[in-house]
């Protein structure tokens, strides 16, 4: 396999910051959906993959402050290709924002454009972005991607549900939800990588089994992995153009 970039895939589950859910009102004082400053992180999900090979996965769910030390320090130490799913419109400036209310350090966003820049893919990939062409077409979000290529996507749930995951089963079940949109947009990364030509078919074939086989192990995803249309997601053996397009 050829040497591939470190991925850090990477996705935030948040709550309405309750010192500031009054602000966030329009002109007509309608509830508006919050500003990066007035979400506060209560869990942040995370893979890194080396070679497209899942090398740790977990979500973070410390203080807010452990939280967003842990991730920036990790980010500033190892430099890998922040991967996401509408991360340069929610995830990643909710972290700065959310840095500039403790006062954490995050050099590696502000010290480079690249880290911001949207057509800039050293420092960060945004999926949802990238895959409509940067606004060229109509976004698609996590759930559809991930049922295109034969996951079973949301199923029904959706980050607007957190307060009632959090009653319901508290941190763990939250923490659960985080995970599996982890997994499913690694899932769509590796699919990315096989259409864009960074990864060829036998390349993208043994990722794509591995990491099924990582969530097969994991007790936390094993029920993911099962719903899992096996033959979309792996290919057809051996490549059969045909069959793909059933």
């Amino acid at each position: 396999m050829r040497r591939s970039p470190l991925y850090l895939v990477l996705d935030l589950e948040t709550l309405t910051d309750p010192e500031l859910k009054d602000q966030e009102t329009d002109k007509q004082n309608k509830p508006r959906f919050p500003s990066p400053p007035c979400h506060q992180i209560i869990c942040a999900g995370y893979a890194f993959l080396e070679d497209h090979r899942v090398k740790d996965w977990d979500v973070l769910t410390d203080s807010e402050p452990e939280i967003l030390d842990k991730l920036t320090s990790t980010i500033r130490e190892q430099r890998p290709i922040l991967v996401t799913m509408n991360g340069r419109g929610f995830d990643l400036p909710v972290i700065a924002s959310r840095c500039v209310r403790h006062a954490i350090p995050h050099p590696w966003y502000y010290g480079s454009k690249n880290a911001r820049y949207r057509y800039a893919q050293t420092h960060h990939l945004d999926l949802q972005d990238y895959l409509c062409d940067h606004g060229a077409s109509p976004r698609a979000s996590l759930d559809v991607w991930a049922r295109l290529i034969g996951w079973p996507g949301k199923q029904g749930e959706s980050g607007a549900q957190i307060p009632e995951m959090l009653e319901r089963g508290g941190i763990q079940l939250v923490a659960h939800y985080c995970l599996s949109d982890i997994v499913q947009t690694t899932a769509v990364l590796l699919r990315t990588d096989l259409v864009r030509g960074v990864l060829d078919e036998p390349e993208y074939q043994g990722a794509a089994e591995d990491l099924l086989e990582t969530c097969e192990k994991d007790e936390r995803t094993a029920g993911l992995a099962a719903k899992v249309d096996r033959k979309r997601f792996l290919l057809p053996e051996p490549w059969d153009q045909e069959e793909v397009r059933q």
